[in-house]
């Protein structure tokens, strides 16, 4: 019995099957097609609701409007029935620069970006003491400008121009400086190297000028990514003629941009450490000397910035000045390539600049109005396929070039004005071009010095 019991339990237990790739292959394929098809039917659906939704915006704007949808502005021109109700754009109680539907207003007043922008504001006072309601406006608003009247504006542009060439017969000294210590490596990879170039004129000026020491704090104004701060660093880093130990780094910006530099700052060094330090908050309402005094290490204080917009350069001015005030602030001097004059508010402006503009051009609050405006023309001039004489059509008669010519007159004499302020200050102060202008045609720097 026991052989015929043997082979009854041998005959039951199964033999192991072998698979073939070609089935493990099926199993991928199979998978794969699946997640694709489910894939390409996701994307078309979420298309198609794209689609609707724009759809439903877009039929919501007047055809004939040049606004934009947060923009519209308020009235009875706007407006639309909803459920047997008419419903107009209201301009929103927190930012009254945009508008939103009538009927829409509780609800945006729950998650409008300015209300977030208030509470982070308002928890950020409470926690950093150098972060101070308009410190340097003096609680100043900035002036609403008044509507144009071009007869006046076009009489102004010749009365102004008649005035500068009286005042100032030369051009702006050129001053450009191939600077390459800390920059060698960025000049041979780049092909395009109009950002590094003036990088390396305004760096070899701040050297040129001694502003380059050990134990100094560097205070980028407007900072963005804090790119120029990580080239100066390179430069203290690799310049033979530096003696710089430890080095501190402050960043000022009031936005947080994305790719910041501030880790790669602190990473690449040659010489001592590197302490770097941010501080989100708009330039009119930061203490600096409270913000300096802050850091581990207090030093003389070396502010630059590559391209500080219009009232920002006004706003860096106030803060340096009122810090100042501090008796244990230390200046040395203030670097800055200025731009975008346009964007200049009248009563931010020193009170020295606003004199300065009065006695030498006649110009208030309205004439600034027309003097920034003009600024803009220094770098809207002649473009490829057009002609210097194109553009005579315009309200004040003058063709392109000459339009080229007094913006650039504008854009002086507002600079002149920063100069002449901070000279009046006790400071020394210098204006000159430190780069040619197909490099930039925002080529205007100023130098101030602690003398």
């Amino acid at each position: 019995m026991l052989p015929i019991v043997q082979r009854r339990l041998q005959s039951t237990v199964a033999t192991p099957v072998k698979r073939s790739n070609t089935s493990l292959r099926g199993v991928l394929l199979g998978f794969f097609a699946g997640v694709s098809i489910t894939g390409f039917g996701a994307y078309y659906y979420l298309l198609d609701e794209y689609k609707s939704s724009s759809n439903a915006v877009v039929s919501d704007l007047r055809t004939d409007t040049q606004y934009c949808y947060n923009h519209l502005p308020q009235g009875e021109l706007f407006s639309k029935t909803k459920n047997g109700k008419t419903v107009t754009r209201v301009p929103c109680p927190l930012d009254p620069s945009h508008t939103v539907w009538s009927d829409k207003l509780g609800r945006h007043l729950k998650t409008c970006n300015t209300l977030r922008k208030k509470l982070e504001f308002e928890s950020n006072v409470s926690k950093f003491p150098w972060l101070v309601v308009d410190f340097n406006v003096q609680a100043e608003s900035a002036l609403e400008n008044s509507p144009l009247d071009y007869a006046e504006f076009a009489a102004f542009v010749r009365r102004f121009s008649d005035a500068f060439k009286q005042l100032y017969s030369a051009d702006l000294e050129m001053s450009q400086i191939d600077y390459k210590y800390g920059l060698e490596e960025r000049m041979n990879e780049l092909s395009n190297r109009k950002h590094v170039t003036q990088q390396a004129s305004l760096i070899g000026h701040m050297a040129h000028a001694n502003l380059l020491s050990d134990g100094a704090v560097y205070v980028e104004f407007g900072c963005g990514r804090g790119e120029f701060a990580r080239y100066l660093l390179r430069a203290l880093d690799t310049d033979p003629g530096m003696v710089a130990g430890d080095k501190q780094v402050l960043l000022i910006d009031r936005q947080s941009p994305r790719m910041k530099f501030d880790t790669k700052m602190k990473e690449e060094h040659a010489r001592g450490a590197v302490c770097v330090t941010r501080l989100k908050t708009d330039i009119k309402d930061l203490d600096l000397a409270t913000a300096v005094r802050s850091l581990e290490n207090p030093g003389k204080v070396v502010g630059f910035s590559k391209h500080l917009c219009g009232t920002a350069t006004d706003l860096t001015l106030r803060c340096l000045l009122n810090a100042q005030r501090d008796p244990e602030f230390q200046f040395s001097g203030f670097l800055v390539a200025m731009c975008c004059r346009h964007a200049c508010k009248y009563n931010w402006l020193l009170e020295e600049s606003r004199a300065y503009l009065k006695e030498n051009f006649g110009i208030g609050q309205q004439e600034f109005v027309y003097l920034s405006k003009m600024a803009c023309w220094a770098t809207s001039g002649v473009r490829p396929g057009m002609s210097e004489n194109d553009g005579a059509d315009h309200f004040t008669g003058l063709n392109l070039k000459q339009r080229t010519e007094i913006g650039l007159q504008a854009r002086r004499a507002i600079d002149e004005s920063r100069v002449y302020a901070m000279q009046q200050r006790g400071l020394s102060a210098k204006l000159f071009n430190y780069v040619s202008p197909d490099v930039s045609m925002e080529n205007s720097c100023m130098l101030i010095k602690n003398i």
